[in-house]
């Protein structure tokens, strides 16, 4: 889609005209590692399972489960706000 040699148009201007973000071009997603994809599976069992566990008892859940207290970063997974 998008020639980085090409002779008559940069980079930008090829952006550009296909209305596309040029850091797209550079980005390269990381993979989950297994040990979240494991909490989330079981976090997405559990949630389905039982939808009206609320976020205290899925919040226990993973700490069960875990074993120590999630990290923060895992509210996010859970839809909890930060406060």
């Amino acid at each position: 889609m998008i020639d980085k040699q090409h002779p008559h148009f940069s980079v930008v201007r090829q952006c550009k005209l296909l209305g596309l973000h040029r850091s797209g071009l550079y980005y390269k997603p990381v993979a989950e590692n297994d040990e979240n994809l494991a909490i989330l599976q079981v976090l997405d069992e559990q949630y389905l399972g039982n939808p009206f566990f609320g976020v205290p008892r899925l919040r226990a859940g993973k700490r069960f489960i875990v074993g120590q207290e999630p990290p923060s970063h895992s509210q996010a997974y859970i839809s909890i706000p930060t406060f």
